[in-house]
């Protein structure tokens, strides 16, 4: 059992702020769908992300990576009789994704601007909440310095266009959650000035394919920025406890934890199918049980953790 009465990643704020009800089944009710799910957009960025990750920190060749990856999902499918046909489509396109990447890298000269300082890095930081005792989360793909001596996060991301993250990537609260981390426990120094985000398109780079198909993004954040978020976060969680401390004294969840549907639905959330059965008194938890077993929402943090 833990320690704390919440522990809270970026994506738990960002679920519960989102959405309610899926805060409640996801990180209150640590539900996730049964088996390993190895066919969609979340599975490619993955299987890319993870092939990444063993270039950068185990020097690793990632078109192999990403094939040893996409190699245990096919026997996934395979040993479940399942189909495996969309899961090669995937593959092919991952492939294609990490190779011109490789490329663009090389032909930029973008990575030899840059030394690598640390790589999946975990934060883990103990903060108190109106008394009460709560663990913050985030793991850093990268944090690097550049030959002028700032310092900055590197995340990679799959994308389906680059447009709408050069438009937003300034407001993105991951960076900003994971900036404020650093201020909690880096000195002043060593903390990173901002993030790099790297975009790689999910696209086939045919002939009729639009570039760019590559790009890496600069955001910059000041302290003022990270302390304002700093104000907004704690008091989000401490909406997050109140809601808590309701569904633990038994309140009804269907009035507590109320959904906010959005077009995002139908691919962002897993309950997309069962959450409208809360509502119109069909057998939602029997759903529940067929399809969601228990499991850790924070699995991915448990590596080696630096904690001030």
């Amino acid at each position: 059992m833990s320690a704390y009465e919440l522990e809270i990643s970026n994506s738990d704020v960002q679920v519960f702020k989102s959405c309610r009800r899926r805060w409640w089944l996801s990180s209150y009710r640590r539900l996730g769908p049964k088996g390993q799910q190895v066919v969609g957009p979340l599975a490619l960025g993955t299987r890319v992300h993870a092939a990444l990750e063993a270039y950068y920190t185990d020097l690793r060749d990632p078109v192999e990576a990403h094939s040893e990856l996409l190699a245990v999902d096919r026997n996934t499918l395979l040993f479940e009789g399942r189909d495996i046909s969309a899961l090669e489509d995937e593959g092919e396109l991952g492939r294609i994704m990490i190779e011109g990447y490789l490329e663009w890298v090389q032909d930029t000269g973008l990575d030899s601007d840059y030394t690598v300082i640390s790589a999946e890095e975990v934060l883990a930081i103990p903060i108190e909440v109106n008394g009460r005792s709560v663990l913050l989360k985030g793991k850093l793909d990268m944090r690097v310095k550049r030959a002028d001596g700032i310092r900055f996060i590197v995340d990679h991301k799959t994308a389906a266009g680059i447009d709408k993250l050069e438009k937003l990537s300034h407001m993105e609260e991951q960076f900003k959650f994971y900036l404020l981390l650093e201020s909690l426990v880096q000195k002043e120094d060593e903390r990173c000035a901002g993030a790099l985000i790297r975009v790689l398109k999910k696209v086939k780079r045919t002939a009729s394919a639009r570039p760019p198909f590559y790009e890496q993004i600069e955001v910059r954040h000041n302290q003022k920025t990270i302390t304002n978020f700093w104000y907004r976060t704690y008091y989000t969680i401490a909406d997050m406890l109140a809601l808590k401390d309701a569904l633990d004294s038994g309140a009804d969840p269907v009035s507590v934890a109320y959904p906010t549907p959005s077009g995002d639905c139908s691919w962002k959330c897993p309950f997309v199918q069962v959450c409208p059965m809360f509502d119109d008194g069909s057998a939602a938890e029997d759903m529940l049980a067929e399809y969601f077993e228990e499991r850790d929402p924070h699995a991915r943090y448990n590596d080696e953790k630096k904690v001030a």
